[in-house]
């Protein structure tokens, strides 16, 4: 009831003017309208905000690099064990293709004689003079083999000519035995006739003796032919055996001929063989006294020498130096983790931010960037790189600079190879309310739209270039787990 009193008092007196200092300390209305209208503000600019367009979007690093692999830094390597005898170039001419680089010397003792190739020339003389020989010895006993088997036409028909002579000896040979055999029995029965007429007085000695004498020649004839049946039989049975010898004769001859002709013949192979031996010698020296001399892959500027002095020794793949070509095509490698790739399709814009140039890049508002270069993607790795990363290729938006809505990329001379970029690949547009809700909830990106498969999207590319297109790593070569990439080492870390 006091504080209810001393209120009504303190009323009364304002009313009546004679107290002021509760208005002075009180809070103006104006002051009270500006509150609230800044409060109203507030709260609109927030719900304007919640429905504001967001641009999602995945981030990665990487460098700049170029599509042809034939663009890029191009790495000369040791192809033989030498030793460095002297630079013919200086550290970043201007070298064409082919031009000699450094000179080598030798330092393995097989190729220490410089007149080694001669040597093996004129060796390679003689063996071909060794193969004409050889070849000449092939074709006489090819002659001869020829020869001698013409020859069984010849000898075994003598041969059977012979047997068939001594055939018709022992015919007729046969034929005076039993003509003997005839007249010795009628000389035998004559002469017993005579002996009974004699012995009976009416034949006389003489005719006894005629008798008997006529006899004995019949013996005596039928011996002599019996003879020569026996020595026509033995005749016929040479001349058969003849026959046979002949054959043998004529097959031994062709036996060693044929063995002389294999052995020549093997002999010939075998110096075939020699000479395609030594020509390959030959190649290799030749090639390895032209190795002597390293010569640039490409045209381009040497900026790296990895070895110097005359005198040092090298090894077979040492790196010896570096041949940067003039920028090509140019394009930005960049490398997302496993959870964003999959969003990123070819054709999405990329924002790029290049070392060396300042840029102010607002991620959910591309249009309000300042610093930063237009690009497209057009190769997705199908692969990762052995990180869990996967490699990106975003090439210039040609459409956009063309049109004058984006600027050029800096000129070769500024944005060389290697040199680190920072990439935005732009995704769809959400409210910036759910895009809010959506991190702090821990929720993944969303796309309206399914990102093609890799084939298909890298079909794609191969028909808008007319097939020509950048290989990954894998098939262009270049592809290493350390992060080499084209012949320069990324420096970049894991894109977070």
């Amino acid at each position: 009831m006091p504080i209810m009193s001393s209120q009504s008092e303190l009323h009364t007196l304002e009313s009546l003017h004679k107290i002021q200092s509760t208005k002075l300390t009180g809070t103006p209305i104006v002051m009270r309208k500006l509150s609230v209208g800044l409060v109203l503000l507030v709260f609109l600019s927030l719900l304007l905000l919640a429905f504001a367009p967001w641009q999602q979007s995945v981030s990665g690093v990487g460098e700049v690099s170029t599509r042809n692999p034939m663009h890029r830094p191009q790495t000369v390597m040791a192809p033989i064990d030498a030793r460095i005898k002297e630079w013919l170039v200086a550290e970043g001419q201007w070298v064409k293709a082919g031009q000699p680089l450094l000179e080598l010397d030798e330092i393995k003792a097989y190729y220490l004689d410089d007149e080694q190739l001669n040597k093996m020339l004129a060796m390679r003389d003689a063996q071909e003079a060794q193969i004409t020989a050889t070849q000449s010895t092939i074709e006489a006993l090819e002659a001869q083999e020829s020869a001698v088997s013409n020859s069984r036409d010849y000898v075994v028909p003598e041969a059977e000519a012979k047997r068939q002579e001594s055939q018709f000896k022992i015919r007729a040979a046969q034929q005076k035995v039993l003509a003997n055999q005839k007249e010795l029995q009628t000389a035998d029965f004559y002469e017993k006739r005579i002996r009974k007429l004699y012995n009976e007085d009416l034949k006389s000695k003489r005719d006894l003796e005629v008798a008997e004498n006529r006899l004995v020649k019949a013996q005596s004839d039928l011996t002599a032919s019996q003879a020569d049946l026996k020595g026509a039989e033995q005749s016929f049975q040479g001349a058969t055996y003849s026959v046979g010898k002949s054959n043998l004769d004529v097959d031994t001859k062709q036996s060693e001929t044929a063995s002389k002709l294999a052995k020549a013949r093997q002999d010939y192979a075998k110096a075939q063989a020699e000479l395609v031996k030594l020509d390959n010698e030959i190649v290799n020296l030749q090639e390895r006294q032209s190795q002597r001399i390293i010569k640039s892959p490409v045209e381009g500027r040497l900026v790296r020498a990895n070895v110097y002095g005359a005198g040092q020794t090298i090894k077979e793949g040492d790196e010896l130096g570096v041949v940067v070509p003039d920028a090509g095509d140019r394009m930005v490698t960049l490398f997302l983790t496993d959870v964003d790739a999959p969003l990123v399709s070819v054709g999405r814009q990329v924002r790029l931010q290049f070392a060396g140039y300042p840029a102010v890049q607002f991620s959910g508002w591309p249009k309000v960037a300042m610093g930063t270069y237009a690009g497209r993607v057009v190769v997705i790795d199908a692969v990762d790189d052995g990180q869990n990363r996967f490699r990106v290729l975003v090439e210039p938006d040609q459409k956009a600079i063309n049109s004058h809505q984006e600027e050029e990329w800096p000129e070769d001379q500024h944005l060389r190879y290697g040199t680190q970029a920072i990439g935005w690949v732009m995704l769809d547009e959400v409210p910036l309310g759910y895009e809010l809700w959506r991190r702090f909830n821990g929720f993944e990106l969303n796309l309206k739209k399914k990102p093609p498969p890799v084939n298909s999207a890298l079909d794609n590319v191969k028909k808008e270039t007319d097939g020509y297109y950048a290989k990954t790593g894998k098939e262009n070569g270049n592809y290493d787990k350390s992060k080499k990439f084209g012949g320069i080492k990324s420096k970049v870390g894991k894109a977070k």
